[in-house]
């Protein structure tokens, strides 16, 4: 109970802290998402604040340049919850777990690249019922690891690579992927859409699955908020040493409350 008041009270602190330092707050972010099948998800919230702390604020501020480098505080805390059903040698076992993640980090801004470092520490809730036994009810909590890289080769095109760890349930999950924008490519209407495709590899010893699939983007340029939406066909291996194969579903939403540069 300690560790979850100190998760959520640090929380609260760095988006109160932020929200009152409009000089050097550089944004304020909102990621959400759901992704997953019947029996294998994952969906979190995850508000993103950052900013440069030695930014100059009032009218010495300086402009932002698109060729300049930038470095970033940023703090993140994560509320997510976490379900599959692995097939070992003695049956089947449901595993359900909402987590809470929190972490400071990094962040480098240049012109094409948005790198962001973020080490933090997670609790996990987690709840096993195997077929035909009694369900078991575990705390879990460990150290996690982030990190983001986000390249626009030009106006139009991303490439973007996400990798994490969470030594809690040694859980890894990584996903390469490029996006491209084929709408409003003058970027003089509100909204764009844009299309991408992707891989993501996750899982720890009781699950691993290998997905392909697309990515459909709509962005309203205008409130600076997007929605994503992927599909695609994912593979899963299991203890037991069987695989199964079956489509998957996601969405995503993004939206900066605040953006100075």
């Amino acid at each position: 109970m300690k560790t979850i008041v100190l998760l959520w009270t640090s929380t609260i602190l760095c988006l109160f802290v932020t929200l009152l330092a409009p000089g050097p707050a550089a944004s304020q972010e909102l990621v959400s998402g759901w992704e997953g099948y019947g029996q294998q998800g994952y969906a979190f919230i995850s508000p993103v604040f950052s900013f440069e702390p030695h930014a100059a604020v009032g009218p010495s501020r300086p402009s932002y340049s698109s060729d300049s480098t930038h470095l970033f505080l940023v703090f993140t805390g994560t509320p997510s919850y976490l379900y599959y059903t692995t097939y070992g040698s003695t049956g089947t076992t449901q595993v359900r777990s909402p987590g809470l993640f929190l972490a400071p980090g990094l962040r480098l801004k240049t012109r094409r690249l948005n790198l962001t470092i973020s080490p933090g520490y997670e609790v996990r809730w987690t709840q096993k019922t195997p077929s035909g036994g009694q369900t078991q009810n575990v705390t879990e909590h460990g150290v996690t690891g982030q990190a983001s890289v986000f390249y626009q080769v030009n106006s139009l095109t991303n490439l973007n690579t996400i990798l994490s760890f969470e030594d809690s349930n040694h859980y890894v999950w990584g996903r390469s992927g490029f996006k491209r924008q084929i709408t409003n490519k003058q970027f003089t209407a509100p909204r764009a859409l844009s299309i991408g495709a992707e891989v993501t590899g996750q899982g720890n010893s009781e699950i691993r699955t290998y997905s392909v699939g697309s990515l459909f983007e709509l962005a309203f340029l205008r409130f600076n908020t997007s929605a994503q939406f992927r599909a695609g066909y994912s593979r899963q291996q299991f203890p037991d040493n069987s695989v199964r194969s079956q489509p998957y579903l996601g969405i995503g939403i993004y939206h900066s409350f605040k953006h100075t540069q």
